[in-house]
């Protein structure tokens, strides 16, 4: 009987480590999912800096002095989304190695939980 509870309790951790193993993916595809965004934003600051290079290349210095505070401001933008986007790699790249380091304890623990249940399995067969 108590190799039974201790099954149950064995099993009752292995299923805690998976639901952890869930947490920890979802946590990651959250940062992943932002992070794509911040690249996103970059990418289209970029192609508005071009676009305003572009249109304000060949125009009277009142438009040109007009244009060109727009344009230090796209570019302000985009140092601050570069910026956001460095820290979000660097939070993504930390939140990965916690996550690795967890599921890899998760891991281990779901082996070593599965092996006990096995022992307890085997011995409560030969008793």
């Amino acid at each position: 009987e108590t190799m039974k509870a201790r099954i149950r309790a064995l099993e009752a951790e292995v299923n805690a480590g998976k639901t952890q193993i869930a947490t920890l993916t979802g946590e990651r595809d959250s940062v992943t999912a932002h992070k794509a965004q911040v690249e996103q934003e970059v990418a289209h600051l970029r192609q508005r800096i071009q676009r305003l290079l572009e249109k304000y290349e060949h125009i009277d210095p009142e438009v040109f002095q007009s244009a060109k505070a727009e344009l230090e401001q796209a570019k302000k933008a985009l140092q601050d989304a570069v910026a956001e986007r460095a820290d979000v790699v660097s939070k993504f790249k930390s939140a990965m190695a916690n996550v690795k380091t967890k599921l890899t304890a998760s891991e281990t623990q779901v082996a070593e939980l599965n092996q006990q249940i096995a022992n307890l399995r085997s011995d409560a067969e030969r008793a």
